[in-house]
């Protein structure tokens, strides 16, 4: 074949395959059925419409979604173990408590009541020059109830546990106040083995609510010793508020019923200042009060129980009732009634009073003895106005 012959080498290669209309055909069928997936979607998988009518394409739908949880097995709870309670405590066991000494039932005189007070410190006697109204010095420790109270003659009834026991019958405290008046004494008194002889006096004045009592006497080269008393008259008898000894300078116990205690002029410790507390002068005016308002009250046995505030110090005097005996006096017989503070320790000092009905239950005697033996004995010589 000649070169004129052959094929052109750069010829155009004929197209095999769908022409362009077909090609154009299949796109647009395409396009149509997406079209009709995507806005006749809700037609094609349910109507949520009614009729055959297919709903508008959604705006912004919801989707709701609903949680259903499978159930859980509980295991059986184990029945609860019973709890035991715990054992209480036993009950602390109260302290016992020192009651007031009761009168015997059946024995004559029931006793007045005791008010509960707390311990005092006791006091004793010195060699100082010996007073119309005790001693004057520190005594020694005392173990008896410091409380305010009368006791029946059988004595005291042995403590015994509050719980068990109901607490004694109490009742009111009969007071009569003897009237103004102004006793004089003949003294008769011993000093260091020397016998003297004195005068002695002790004035009583009130107005029915305030008391003023004053007790002196004077010893032939020993000096003199005066004492006095000042307070109120109360229900329970009565409340001072001073007392004052004097020897050569005075020394005062105060009593203050706001801060419920007595203060001492001699610096030394202060005392609690008790229901019923008297002092060294007061106090045979309280008894005196005591008695006189029923006599009957007081039998042999009887014991009389006074807190009792001294120049320096407080502490409680008992007073056991000796009974009646008859006084021979310069004035002639007198009945009284003695009483007695007996020692309770080595250095107490004893008091005897004789109390008679003729002068408001006041001392028709008084007898003070020191323990080294030195005494101070007071006689009624006669009695007048104060």
């Amino acid at each position: 074949m000649s070169a004129l012959n052959a094929p052109p080498l750069l010829a155009p290669t004929p197209t095999i395959g769908p022409s362009r209309t077909v090609l154009g055909a299949l796109v647009a069928m395409v396009l149509a059925v997406h079209a009709l997936l995507l806005w006749g979607g809700d037609a094609v998988f349910g109507s949520s419409g009614t009729g055959n009518t297919p709903l508008s394409p959604p705006s912004g739908a919801v989707l709701n979604t609903r949680r259903i949880e499978a159930p859980v097995r509980v295991a059986a709870a184990a029945p609860a173990k019973p709890q035991t309670a715990a054992p209480r405590p036993a009950p602390a066991r109260r302290p016992r408590v020192a009651a007031p000494p009761a009168a015997n039932p059946g024995a004559p005189g029931v006793s007045a009541p005791a008010l509960e007070a707390p311990a005092l410190t006791s006091t004793s006697s010195s060699d100082a020059p010996v007073s119309p109204a005790g001693d004057s010095a520190p005594e020694g420790p005392s173990t008896e109830s410091h409380a305010p109270f009368i006791t029946g003659p059988q004595g005291s009834v042995p403590a015994q546990d509050s719980a068990a026991s109901p607490p004694p019958e109490q009742r009111p405290t009969a007071i009569k106040v003897p009237p103004p008046i102004r006793l004089s004494y003949d003294v008769r008194a011993e000093v260091k083995r020397l016998p003297y002889q004195a005068n002695g006096e002790m004035r009583w004045r009130h107005d029915g609510q305030q008391y003023e009592a004053q007790a002196s006497i004077r010893l032939f080269l020993i000096g003199s010793r005066s004492q006095s008393s000042q307070g109120s008259l109360t229900p329970a008898g009565l409340a001072p508020r001073r007392f004052g000894d004097k020897v050569r300078n005075e020394q005062a116990a105060h009593f203050n019923a706001e801060q419920g205690k007595v203060s001492f002029s001699a610096n030394t410790p202060d005392a609690v200042l008790l229901p019923g507390m008297q002092d060294r002068l007061s106090v045979f005016m309280q008894l005196a009060s005591l008695v006189a308002a029923d006599p009957a009250q007081y039998p042999a046995g009887t014991r009389i129980s006074v807190p009792t505030v001294g120049p320096r110090d407080a502490e409680t005097w008992v007073f056991a009732v000796d009974g009646p005996e008859d006084l021979r006096l310069s004035q002639g017989p007198m009945a009284t009634l003695k009483l007695t503070r007996a020692p309770r320790a080595e250095f107490d000092t004893r008091v005897e009073l004789w109390l008679a009905p003729d002068i408001h239950y006041l001392p028709a005697r008084i007898r003070i003895t020191q323990a080294n033996g030195d005494f101070v004995d007071q006689q009624l010589s006669g009695v007048g106005q104060p």
